[in-house]
């Protein structure tokens, strides 16, 4: 994660990764909202940019009591902050 600079994340997965960091773990519907109503329409592209974050460490599905919920990981965090202080 050190050598990601902001430029290796689309817009896109930026503004989903902070859509997490300011919230409870999230459903992909909830996700699309929180993304929408910061100025991002993403429609159907919601699911392969949450599932890009997961396989990059920065995100994670929750346990099965949350079943189809995303969070933040504690990569993503240090992702975050290292960018934005």
């Amino acid at each position: 994660m050190d050598c990601m600079s902001m430029a290796d994340l689309t817009a896109a997965e930026v503004q989903v990764l902070a859509a997490f960091a300011d919230n409870n773990p999230m459903t992909v519907e909830e996700v699309a909202r929180a993304v929408a109503d910061a100025g991002m329409y993403l429609a159907n592209k919601v699911n392969p940019v949450v599932q890009a974050l997961v396989d990059m460490g920065l995100a994670e599905r929750t346990p099965v009591a949350s079943l189809g919920r995303y969070t933040i990981t504690a990569d993503g965090r240090a992702w975050m902050l290292a960018r934005t202080g």
